[in-house]
């Protein structure tokens, strides 16, 4: 069986999208109730992390959309019925943030180095997104 999920992580946060109109029942097993999952892509991606170990913590859900943020980061696939596209870049306030900081940078002259610390981590969840 394959399956497929339109996510993306950093470290422990994941950003999944959906059709907001995409729920789950789930019968519970070995004295776990049943579960409504608000979207198939949340329940695969809680499945897939259960099968390694890794537990999702259920506080953390976001609602199931088609568009949803994330540090920074939006996943999109609201046009994915009709160019069959999905979308995962970063927020235009975070890509001005980070541009605004590295002017500053710029006309000081010089980055410190815990400012190219996080700049380079920054840069790398932005980058490795898009």
């Amino acid at each position: 069986m394959f399956g497929g999920v339109a996510v993306d992580a950093f470290f422990d946060d994941f950003i999944c999208v959906d059709r907001a109109d995409a729920p789950v029942k789930v019968q519970g097993v070995n004295g776990q109730p049943e579960r409504l999952w608000p979207s198939s892509a949340q329940w695969a991606l809680d499945s897939i992390a259960s099968m390694i170990g890794l537990d999702l913590e259920p506080s953390k859900h976001k609602a199931a959309r088609p568009s949803n943020v994330l540090l920074g980061v939006e996943g999109d696939m609201s046009n994915f019925k009709s160019d069959k596209t999905i979308s995962i870049r970063p927020t235009l306030r975070r890509r001005t943030e980070i541009i605004g900081a590295l002017k500053i940078c710029q006309q000081k002259g010089k980055m410190k180095p815990r400012e190219a610390a996080a700049f380079l981590g920054r840069l790398n969840l932005l980058l490795s997104t898009s």
